[in-house]
């Protein structure tokens, strides 16, 4: 990932790596603790590359609205079971002017 963001930044991709075969996974989202401890549920899309499968997510308006590091945990369903399907991604968001 390139430098990290800022506050309010739109149109940032944030790539979350997923562990082992995601084919047939539904319903991806990133689960996001803020830095205020607020929890948010951003639905992803899941992609497939040459390194495995990733969930891929584009800030919108409001999303990075707290400096601080953010906590990001990929999560899919896959039948009847629904959790993590990667490694917790540390996020440091800069404050505007920093």
């Amino acid at each position: 990932m390139r430098e990290s963001p800022h506050v309010g930044e739109v149109g940032r991709c944030i790539d979350v790596a997923c562990r082992g075969d995601m084919s047939g996974a539904t319903a991806p989202y990133l689960l996001v603790q803020k830095p205020s401890g607020n929890i948010a549920n951003w639905t992803a899309e899941m992609l497939q590359d040459e390194a495995g499968f990733i969930l891929r997510y584009t800030t919108k308006l409001g999303d990075l609205n707290e400096a601080g590091q953010y906590k990001i945990h990929p999560y899919v369903t896959t039948g009847s079971w629904t959790g993590p399907a990667g490694n917790l991604l540390l996020l440091r968001v800069k404050a505007l002017f920093s």
